[in-house]
């Protein structure tokens, strides 16, 4: 990522939800190995309350009927780690209005991952979420 392109604060955007993503989930995760399993079912309110203000900071404010945030699903692999998970491209569709980034996530298979942000109120938010399926040979809708 170059500083001052015109994708760059896009990308730091997506790179801050990665990072705030992978930090959720690595602590539920690290909460749940250490309370014997219990960990998850004792705090749900308190994880949707903290995955909630990541989405608010990070994703466009709109309905997620079946997003994270209904369903507080976490496992392995990580869903998001920016340590591993690299910008392979970004694309303007809308001068100043709506960026494309595609991803590599490298696994124990490489996910190709495509993200749509829109500009919206002086500031960039993530809208949409899409996985290149090999088997389908095109992208498909992930909700975020």
């Amino acid at each position: 990522m170059e500083a001052n392109t015109p994708t760059s604060a896009a990308e730091s955007r997506l790179l801050a939800f990665m990072e705030d993503m992978h930090q959720w989930e690595t602590s539920l995760i690290d909460a749940q190995k250490s309370s014997g399993g219990t960990y998850f079912d004792a705090n749900k309110d308190a994880l949707r309350a903290s995955l909630q203000g990541i989405y608010q900071t990070h994703l466009t404010p709109k309905e997620r009927k079946n997003g994270r945030v209904a369903a507080l699903n976490s496992g392995t692999p990580l869903a998001y780690n920016p340590s591993v998970q690299k910008i392979t491209t970004s694309e303007i569709l809308t001068p100043n209005k709506k960026v494309v980034i595609e991803t590599v996530y490298p696994t124990f298979m490489e996910f190709r991952r495509r993200y749509t942000l829109v500009f919206s109120n002086d500031r960039w938010l993530l809208d949409k979420r899409e996985d290149f399926s090999p088997l389908k040979g095109k992208w498909t809708s992930v909700t975020l």
